[in-house]
């Protein structure tokens, strides 16, 4: 489930959807709950402490009824005449020193008095009711104690109260109270041991009407059944509500409402309120009864110290409550209904966020398939366009576009990729043929080179002949005057030296043949050279478009430019040399043309042997003039035949270096052609 949620845009989006409608719902229910409660429960204490108030009301109203009936009947006639006529009768005994006791051994005398009495005590009863919890009438002696009437004439009919079996009961504090104060006296409830139930008395002084004086006192017994009614009737704020009554011992002085029999001066009722109240504070709390049970209570201490003089010197806590559950269950009901209405809402915000999440989710998901698509390089992709104007459509629109130029931008790269590899096949191919020309090159200079050494050697040689020519030409003239013989050796040596001029002929047409090959080579060079530089400056212009990925191959075509320079100026140096070399032949041919002119003149001279010595002599003389110019001619033959061997070893060191960079540059051009076809690879892997 997590899962979905964080991997799925809709999931998140519902999740975030249900979050925002149910977090505020939630608060709002608990804060509504929590305000429920606290008005309900201020409010469930204004009720208890109302029904607090109204039962301790009609308390003292039930006993200050109580104490009106006993004023009545303490001030009736019947009452106070036949309670004179006892307490005469008595003293009249006592002095007669007889124990009878009046009732059981009545004199004919007295009985009218009690029959008055039992009919008026016997009328208020049937008038006001023994289920109200009136059970019996006492008159006692005000001066001992002695019981001398009583209704029901139970076991306490004739008790002596001060010194009987009846002394320190509920009867005797009643009956001590109205002596001691003169004032009515209401006692706390405690066990009767007549009856063995729980019983309070209220007692009445019954006053002389002559004298003024207290002659005897009227008590009535009560049971718990008034005050039961009481605290069971009243303000009834809910079906758990109860009001009841505790003692200072902290029992039971009425039943509650939710007790099935008499729990009076038999169930503990220690709880907190009571606690509470019985220490003279009032107020509300939250609290648990003497049950256990969680309720709200309302308690106050209820005195009757201030009840029509009463002599009640007893206090009971009056305590009023609701069980918490019954109190706060509007407010769960409350709870319940927005657990429901947010229920409700949920789903409602379930369904319009599964909605909306989808109109939102749809077209983002369709985008990511497409851009997966678009990620393993299908760019032939068909977005179709969205016709929403919000963002998502906005992102749609966007996406759409991009891939359009995405998809011409790869067009054109496979373009310039597709481009870019035939360039670079061909100038691998260009520059293979660069290298095989210049391997060729080489080859040409080498040979030429061999040549160039070899034409050197010959002037060399063609030198030596010449400085041999002019020294025989010296002797020639040293000897012309010798005669004859002279003039043989002249022939014999003429003839030496015409074979020499024509070997010398041929050397010099052979070296300005070998001038013409080196010319045509060096032309050639030149070619190679322009060809060089014309495919330096194209590979520039390769590598500009080629841009970061062609610098390498820039730097070769500019070394390439460089050396393909180096040869052009070597070439124009060796083609100078060339030319110097080309006239200095020229005039070693015209020297060796007049030389064998000459040497043919002087054969002729002598074979003529006639001719005059100083022809003879002038022809030698021009024969060493010639000589010596050959020789001349020969020397710097020598020095040019030099230079240009000299030149040929730069050509070829220059075409060594060029060779160099020709392999640099295929090795570069082979790069290239791996670098187009990788890009052409990676072109391709794109659809479009």
């Amino acid at each position: 489930m997590s899962d979905i949620i964080t991997r799925s845009l809709l999931g998140k989006l519902v999740t975030f959807f249900l979050l925002v409608a149910l977090v505020p719902t939630a608060i709002v229910g608990y804060f509504s709950f929590v305000s429920a409660r606290d008005a309900l429960q201020k409010a469930e204490y204004g009720t208890l402490d109302v029904l607090k108030q109204q039962q301790e009301v009609a308390l003292r109203a039930y006993f200050a009824e109580v104490l009106d009936a006993l004023t009545f009947l303490s001030k009736t006639a019947r009452i106070r005449d036949a309670v004179v006529a006892v307490t005469v009768s008595r003293e009249l005994q006592a002095e007669m020193k007889s124990q009878e006791a009046p009732g059981k051994g009545i004199p004919d005398t007295l009985k009218p008095y009690f029959d008055s009495v039992t009919e008026v005590l016997s009328a208020f009863l049937e008038a006001i009711g023994q289920e109200d919890g009136n059970e019996d009438f006492f008159l006692a002696d005000a001066t001992d104690g002695y019981v001398f009437y009583t209704q029901q004439k139970l076991v306490d009919y004739g008790v002596n109260l001060k010194s009987g079996s009846l002394k320190a009961s509920g009867l005797d504090q009643a009956w001590e109270g109205v002596v001691r104060t003169q004032k009515p006296c209401l006692t706390d409830f405690a066990i009767y041991e007549p009856t063995g139930s729980p019983a309070m008395f209220a007692g009445m002084p019954v006053f002389s009407p002559i004298e003024k004086r207290l002659v005897g006192v009227l008590v009535l017994r009560l049971n718990a059944e008034r005050i039961n009614r009481i605290m069971k009737t009243g303000v009834e704020s809910g079906k758990t509500s109860k009001a009841y009554v505790v003692g200072q011992d902290l029992l039971m002085r009425s039943a509650s409402r939710f007790d099935t029999g008499s729990s009076v001066l038999k169930t503990l009722a220690d709880a907190e309120p009571v606690r509470l109240a019985l220490q003279g504070k009032k107020g509300s709390i939250d609290t648990k009864d003497y049950r256990g049970q969680n309720v709200y209570s309302s308690y106050g201490l209820m005195s009757f110290s201030d009840l029509k003089d009463a002599g009640a010197d007893f206090k009971w806590a009056m305590v009023s409550e609701i069980d918490r559950s019954e109190a706060i269950r509007p407010a769960q009901k409350l709870a319940l209904t927005i657990f429901l209405i947010a229920g409700a809402v949920g789903l409602v915000v379930i369904l319009v966020a599964i909605l909306l999440a989808r109109n939102i989710a749809r077209p983002v998901t369709s985008m990511a398939s497409f851009a997966e698509e678009v990620s393993r390089g299908d760019l032939t992709v068909a977005v179709p366009a969205l016709s929403r104007k919000d963002e998502i459509g906005t992102l749609g629109e966007a996406f759409r576009v991009m891939l359009a130029n995405l998809r011409n931008q790869m067009t054109k790269v496979a373009e310039g990729v597709s481009v870019l590899s035939s360039a670079a096949s061909e100038i691998s191919a260009t520059v293979t043929q660069v290298s095989s020309s210049a391997s060729e090159t080489s080859s040409a200079i080498a040979q030429t080179t061999t040549t160039v050494e070899e034409v050197k050697q010959a002037a060399r040689l063609s030198g030596e002949k010449a400085k041999s020519v002019a020294q025989s030409a010296h002797e020639a003239v040293k000897i012309t005057e010798s005669g004859k013989k002279a003039t043989e050796d002249s022939i014999h040596r003429m003839s030496l030296i015409k074979e020499q001029m024509e070997s010398i002929g041929d050397t010099v047409v052979k070296l300005s043949d070998h001038s013409r090959a080196i010319e045509d080579i060096i032309a050639t060079v030149q070619d190679l050279a322009d060809q060089s530089n014309l495919l330096a400056v194209n590979a520039s212009i390769e590598a500009a478009r080629a841009g970061d990925q062609g610098k390498g191959f820039a730097v070769v075509a500019q070394e390439i430019k460089a050396l393909a320079d180096q040869s052009k100026q070597a070439t124009e140096q060796v083609r100078a040399i060339l030319n110097d070399t080309r006239r200095w032949v020229s005039a070693v041919v015209m020297a060796t043309e007049q030389g064998g002119k000459a040497v043919e003149a002087g054969v002729q001279q002598s074979r003529l042997a006639g001719d005059s010595i100083k022809v003879l002599s002038g022809s030698v003389t021009a024969a060493a003039q010639a000589a010596s110019i050959i020789n001349a001619s020969s020397e710097q033959q020598f020095v040019g035949v030099e230079q240009v061997a000299n030149a040929m070893v730069s050509i070829d060191q220059a075409m060594q270096q060029n060779m160099s960079g020709t392999v640099q540059l295929e090795q570069a051009a082979k790069r290239l052609e791996e670098l187009g076809l990788d890009l052409k690879k990676l072109a391709d892997s794109y659809k479009v």
